[in-house]
Parts: structure tokens; C-alpha cells; sequence
């Protein structure tokens, strides 16, 4: 389930439902950085945010590009921007 929590409702639907589209999975990742922020702050959610962010864009195009600048990015309003570019 890392970088694909829809694999659960995949799964209940027995693959009828609909894979998340690139609008979808931008939405997640904005969350999932608004929460980790919350939860553990900045420093921690920006550094634990890069990993997961290399989840969640596996196998999209130019994802490779996008993890290699992710992981030099210091702060939310970067990362941020880097997921709305996505």
C-alpha cells in the first residue's frame, strides 16, 4: 500500500474501480504533507514526505526527474509546488 492506498478499494471492488487519476493522487500527497505537518512538523514531514512522494509517483512520466529534485527540497512551500508542477 505504500505510495497506492487505493489498492484497498481496488480490492473491494474487485478491480471495477476506477484507477486514481493524476489529480487524485496530487490531492493525496497535498493531504498526506498537510497532515505529516501537522502531526510532526516541518522539518520531519518534509524529510519523511520525500520517500513517500517517490512512492506515490512511481511509475508516472518523468517520476524519476521529479525524485531526484525532491530530494534536495528543504521546505513544505517547495515540495508543495513540486506536487501542484507535478
Amino acid at each position: 500500500a505504500q505510495g497506492n492506498p487505493w489498492i484497498f478499494r481496488e480490492i473491494k471492488s474487485e478491480g471495477k474501480s476506477p484507477k486514481p487519476d493524476l489529480t487524485e493522487i496530487k490531492e493525496v500527497m497535498m493531504e498526506h504533507l498537510n497532515l505529516m505537518d501537522h502531526y510532526k512538523g516541518r522539518y520531519a514531514a518534509v524529510h519523511e514526505m520525500r520517500k513517500h512522494i517517490s512512492w506515490y509517483t512511481q511509475g508516472l512520466p518523468n517520476s524519476a526527474a521529479m525524485r531526484r529534485r525532491i530530494n534536495t527540497i528543504e521546505t513544505i512551500e517547495e515540495l508543495e509546488s513540486e506536487i501542484r508542477n507535478l
